[in-house]
């Protein structure tokens, strides 16, 4: 309700306003005009007879100007905190492919060993977390460098999966 109340005021303020700027100058009803010319700035105008070129010279030279409140030292600081922090994470979120997902250790044991054989360049591991066994490969930052991976995994493993994961720094 309070709200309400705030918004109305500030719109009859504006709409107030605004009606008292248009109306101001006219004289019955027709189109707001005013003069400004009293506020512009006079600037001499020389005809130079020698010079018959279109493009304008530039008379003004840039100079350097040195930073009066320069805070590059303090954003260093920062950063180098921050990079202090990140380095003490021992994990980071990120994306890995699951391949298999069930309750038989020897299913697992037999997917891993498909995965080595069929791609050899990723490395693999099962992983168990009560009641099931899971065979994930591949650590991955983001989702689109995981999609590389996952379409070679899919033609082997039809139910692999790209999943988030908590990925280790070690």
């Amino acid at each position: 309700m309070r709200q309400l109340v705030i918004m109305f005021f500030g719109l009859t303020l504006i709409f107030g306003c605004a009606s008292k700027v248009t109306t101001s100058g006219t004289t019955g009803g027709g189109k707001y005009s005013e003069d400004l010319s009293v506020w512009r700035p006079e600037t001499a105008k020389t005809i130079d007879s020698a010079k018959t070129s279109t493009v304008p010279e530039r008379t003004r030279t840039n100079q350097y100007v040195e930073a009066r409140f320069a805070i590059n030292g303090e954003v260093d600081a920062v950063l180098d905190s921050i990079y202090e922090q990140n380095l003490s994470k021992r994990f980071i979120d990120g994306y890995t492919i699951q391949v298999y997902s069930g309750i038989k250790r020897e299913d697992a044991l037999n997917n891993k060993k498909k995965l080595s054989q069929s791609l050899p360049d990723l490395e693999s591991d099962v992983q168990y977390m009560q009641p099931n066994f899971r065979v994930r490969t591949g650590k991955y930052l983001t989702r689109l460098e995981a999609q590389k991976d996952y379409l070679a995994v899919k033609r082997y493993f039809p139910n692999a999966i790209v999943i988030p994961d908590r990925i280790s720094t070690d």
